[in-house]
């Protein structure tokens, strides 16, 4: 997802949590924080196995 999308739920999911008080503060941001790298995680991954794939076929051509 693009980082113009995540970025304003991540905020606006933080002010809820601050507004409502449903877990401690530094709980959220320790799951936010999780969440967005393995996220982050996954794609640097994809990133790094397509990029090889498509090196593997220039190189075969």
């Amino acid at each position: 997802m693009p980082d113009r999308l995540t970025q304003p739920l991540l905020w606006s999911g933080m002010l809820f949590n601050l507004v409502q008080g449903c877990t401690p503060m530094h709980d959220a941001v320790i799951g936010a924080t999780l969440g967005y790298l393995s996220l982050w995680l996954i794609n640097a991954i994809y990133q790094h196995g397509s990029s090889r794939e498509l090196a593997r076929v220039i190189l075969s051509c």
